[in-house]
Parts: C-alpha cells; structure tokens; sequence
C-alpha cells in the first residue's frame, strides 16, 4: 500500500514525533513509518532530500493530540501519529487548538471485521430501540464527545430517550450483565474471531458510527504539492 514520505509534510530537520504505544496500534503505526521513510532511530530524507531527525516518543494514543500541543505550547516542533478518531474526539473538546490533520493514512486489516476499526453501536438485537422508548447506552470513555453527538443525532431523529455513563473499556459485558440496553464500542476482530467481546458477550452492530485512520497531526501545514503547482503554472504560462 502506498505512503506518502512523511518528509513532505514535516518541515524541521528535528522534531518530535508521538507515536501510540498502545500496543496494536503501535505495531501498525511503525509499520506505516517504515513505509513513509522513517528509520528505527528516527531519520528521515525531507523534501529537500536532506536528512532529518525525529525524536520518537510513545504515548497513549489518545493523548497524543494534546501532548502534541503541549510541545507548541512550549515552543517545541511536534507531529503526532495517532487514530483520526482520537484526534476528532479531541477536537470535539478543544476550540483553540492550532493543531491540525496534515495527512491520514488509510487503515486496512485483513483480520478485522470491516478491514479497519470501527466505531459500532450495539445491542443484543442489531435493531434501533423502538421510537418513543428509552434507553441506558454504555460508552468508552475515549469516545464519549464522538458518542454523544452522534446519539444525540441519531436517537433524536428517532425520538428515543437516552443516558450514557462512561467506562474505560469492557462496555460490552455492561449489556451481557444487564447494566445497559446498548453500547458504543470499537469493533475490530468482531464475527471474524470467536475471542472478540462482540462474539463473547452475542452482540450485534446496530449501525457504525465511523471507522479509523491514521493521522499525522501538527501546528505546521506544509503544502508538499505547491512546488509541484508552481511548476505546473509556469509550463502553462509559458
């Protein structure tokens, strides 16, 4: 699959980089920095065919948007590598980040239910809770601003009453247990593995509520193309 080179969108010859360590995503974000021409210690050829260097630096994936913005705030060059969804639930909180998205990589997985994680809604059913009823939803907390706008949206259009309470995780043996009538949680393995939660606990996905990507994040916009532009504009003046 192809990958930008992560040189036409960083700028400084030395910066910070963040990177998940959570494990599954780790392992699939070195996979995309090898493929965009970054070296285990963290070289990198920039767009001016000059060598760079990136401190690489683990970090919960969620936390990479605002220890990205920490570094800014210190002055400090910093990129993060990190789930688009994470990085939007971010954003859903923060209105004066300057961060923003300067390339997404496409996830795909072969293994994973719908070749990449998905955000689902699920119940026991896989059926929208009838109009006019209400509903107890489960929620992992790392989405919950992603979750409630989109219930909001949905269950609203649909009439249907909600409350949500947050979970670090596990929110699928909330329903099995009876705690709550439905969830939204990350499906990855899913019906494709008999160990997946949706398949320990009998689940089933309502509706998907988005899937994931990899992003890289930071203040600086590089165009990587506007050279390119320039030179497409003099041909044609010619």
């Amino acid at each position: 699959m192809f990958r930008e080179s992560i040189g036409q969108f960083i700028v400084e010859d030395r910066a910070k980089l963040y990177v998940p360590k959570n494990t599954g995503l780790n392992e699939y974000v070195w996979s995309i920095l090898h493929a965009a021409g970054v070296s285990d210690d963290g070289r990198f050829e920039r767009s001016d065919e000059t060598i760079g260097h990136l401190e690489i630096l683990n970090a919960r994936g969620e936390d990479i948007p605002q220890r990205v913005d920490d570094c800014g705030t210190r002055g400090e060059a910093a990129y993060g590598l990190t789930g688009d969804d994470l990085f939007d639930e971010y954003m859903l909180g923060t209105e004066q980040s300057p961060l923003d998205v300067l390339n997404t990589y496409d996830w795909f997985d072969a293994s994973a239910q719908y070749a990449r994680p998905a955000l689902c809604l699920m119940n026991p059913s896989g059926q929208l809770p009838e109009a006019g009823s209400k509903v107890s939803v489960a929620v992992n907390k790392k989405y919950e601003r992603t979750s409630r706008r989109y219930l909001a949206e949905r269950f609203g259009t649909a009439k249907i009453e909600f409350d949500v309470a947050t979970y670090a995780g596990d929110t699928e043996n909330t329903i099995k247990e009876k705690t709550h009538d439905c969830c939204v949680e990350i499906v990855v393995r899913g019906d494709k593995s008999a160990q997946s939660a949706i398949m320990q606990t009998g689940l089933k996905v309502v509706e998907i509520v988005r899937f994931s990507d990899i992003s890289l994040i930071g203040k600086t916009i590089a165009n990587p193309w506007e050279e390119e532009y320039r030179r497409i504009a003099a041909v044609a003046a010619a």
